[in-house]
């Protein structure tokens, strides 16, 4: 039996790791589904203060509240800089970190930190019209399927995603990354990379350009949220990874 903690992306929570973790499950293995501040069961607990730490702090209490050891660490996109956070705090609670369409965020980096400062600047300013100034509005997934980070979404699985989506606590994406340095261990790091890694790869962005060279890197052709399109290719992949 394993252990998994799987962290969703943004404007998700908890529960778009249904399927996976229904399937880890049937399997044998131990899978908590993580819920962030601000999002899913828990958008009524987010706030202006709900920051990057704040995220990685509702993981770390699980892990220590469930008295979680050898831990596979799993994080979708935006928890890509979660996860290093986690790691540096309980390091001698994780054996394996996965990074699914994603990869890890260096310290004094953030998550949107690879866009153009203009960019932010755009998402900032809708933030502060639509989003009283914290939050950043959820995407209409029905045209995000139309676009290749959608990619294998059906139409039905839209009209169930989206009444289901939060907006997301936008200062979790703009702060820094900061870390203590304490994870001295070599846990082992994997990513599972769709679409979205391999272009971004590709594209020469840094962290990714990085993580595609020094990782362990598996491969799922699917778009951006295999958690919805690819459900047993991935729980495949992360069952066949904690066995490696």
């Amino acid at each position: 039996m394993t252990t998994y903690v799987l962290v969703p992306g943004m404007w998700v929570g908890g529960w778009a790791w249904r399927d996976v973790t229904d399937r880890l499950r049937v399997a044998g293995h131990d899978v908590y589904p993580v819920t962030l501040t601000g999002l899913g069961e828990r958008t009524h607990l987010g706030g202006v203060g709900t920051g990057l730490d704040t995220h990685i702090t509702d993981v770390v209490n699980v892990i220590l509240h469930e008295d979680l050891r050898d831990v596979v660490l799993v994080g979708h996109s935006y928890a890509g800089t979660v996860l290093p956070g986690v790691a540096d705090r309980v390091p001698d609670r994780i054996a394996t970190q996965v990074y699914v369409d994603s990869a890890p965020t260096a310290a004094g980096e953030s998550h949107f930190g690879i866009h153009p400062a203009e960019a932010i600047e755009g998402m900032a300013g809708h933030v502060r019209e639509h989003g009283d100034g914290w939050r950043l509005p959820a995407p209409d997934f029905a045209e995000m399927a139309a676009h290749p980070g959608g990619e294998g979404l059906t139409g039905e699985q839209c009209r169930l995603i989206q009444p289901r989506t939060s907006d997301h606590p936008f200062a979790t994406v703009t702060e820094p990354l900061a870390l203590t340095g304490s994870d001295t261990s070599a846990h082992r790091r994997i990513v599972i990379a769709c679409n979205e890694f391999r272009g971004l790869a590709e594209a020469g962005i840094g962290r990714y350009q990085q993580a595609a060279a020094a990782l362990e890197v598996h491969h799922l052709a699917t778009g951006h949220w295999p958690m919805f399109t690819a459900p047993q290719e991935l729980a495949d992949l992360l069952d066949s990874a904690a066995k490696a």
